[in-house]
């Protein structure tokens, strides 16, 4: 500190995507066009940052600026930029075990905000947190700010907010909703009988459905039981056992399931 003031240290940073760790398709994901790089450029004056060089060819996307050491890069960082100049606000992170919906990482999404929707790939939803990531390199994620966002597609599987968690949408119409929520099952691991040892805690998807209307929001489980509460007269137990029977549906297929209760929903 000199004469009262800080003194502000200016340093180097370098962000980059290459060959070398991304393939051909990951890279093309990050190359920047002649209006991003301009986009990107009026983010890094609007932030403070002193200088910036950006290089994005076939094979890389390299970003090179002095910032004041008070100005994190992290601000550079925190925002996925997509070939056609669309900036996503989130955090970088490392690969983790997190549990996550899709067993692959090469799935379509669609991002909804207002009026708009955005088309990423590499898009998964964590369901250990709760929120969305799509793969940036092999072993880095990038973690999206849902504040503004709406909803999100991923391989026609719809999520929507609800509260402060994202619920997959089911069945929706005329306001009712019948909603999937994705949890962590957590399961201690068994104690060995020859040296009393505890084996490895299993995680695994559990799965929790609530119907959401104007009226209430109520917990059902895809049970018959469960299913057939749903009806409130004797006249609509016969169409909904008719439909069943016409469809040749199971109680013991999920699918069959929704089926059920969205033909409840419709026609209660």
């Amino acid at each position: 500190m000199e004469n009262g003031n800080f003194v502000k240290h200016t340093t180097f940073y370098i962000i980059g995507l290459s060959y070398q760790k991304a393939d051909a398709d990951m890279r093309g994901k990050f190359s920047l066009d002649a209006q991003a790089k301009s986009n990107l450029m009026q983010q890094a004056k609007d932030e403070g940052i002193e200088a910036l060089l950006v290089t994005s060819t076939c094979n890389r996307t390299e970003i090179y600026g002095f910032a004041q050491q008070h100005v994190s890069i992290n601000h550079i960082q925190s925002r996925l930029i997509t070939n056609e100049g669309i900036e996503f606000i989130g955090e970088l992170m490392d690969v983790n075990d997190d549990l996550y919906a899709f067993d692959s990482w090469d799935n379509e999404g669609i991002i909804f905000i207002k009026d708009k929707q955005y088309s990423l790939g590499n898009l998964n939803f964590n369901v250990t947190t709760n929120k969305f990531n799509s793969r940036i390199k092999r072993d880095q994620l990038f973690l999206y700010n849902t504040a503004n966002i709406d909803a999100i597609s991923i391989n026609n599987h719809l999520f929507k907010k609800m509260g402060d968690s994202f619920y997959e949408v089911l069945y929706e119409d005329n306001g009712d909703q019948l909603l999937k929520r994705y949890d962590v099952k957590y399961k201690a691991g068994s104690v060995s009988r020859l040296n009393g040892s505890v084996g490895k805690p299993t995680v695994s998807l559990e799965f929790r459905y609530l119907i959401n209307s104007e009226e209430e929001i109520k917990m059902i489980e895809l049970t018959k039981k469960s299913i057939m509460n749903l009806m409130n007269n004797a006249q609509n137990l016969n169409i909904f056992e008719s439909f069943v029977e016409s469809e040749n549906l199971s109680y013991r297929k999920e699918d069959d399931t929704i089926r059920m209760i969205a033909f409840i929903l419709k026609n209660s």
